[in-house]
């Protein structure tokens, strides 16, 4: 990202032009753990212990638990909070 354009399509070179590669919290955890999924790292991994835990079942390769983990609106605080 180079430049911020204003309402009036204006471009305005930006201060500390930078890229953006939409990789993403979870995808940069995965490579740094160097896991193959999203769900197999320490961010997911907590939310799903914790929601097996919650339902009753030794199963946390459901794909129930990975839709709950996936859609948790708090994921980053709760994620604080089953450690």
């Amino acid at each position: 990202m180079q430049y911020n354009r204003d309402t009036s399509g204006k471009d305005t070179p930006l201060p500390k032009p930078s890229v953006d590669t939409g990789m993403g919290l979870e995808r940069l955890a995965a490579i740094l753990q160097g896991v193959h999924s999203n769900y197999e790292t320490d961010l997911f991994q907590s939310l799903i212990q914790a929601s097996a835990q919650i339902v009753g079942t030794d199963d946390t390769n459901h794909n129930s638990l990975k839709v709950i983990a996936d859609h948790f609106p708090f994921r980053p605080l709760f994620s604080l909070l089953t450690v």
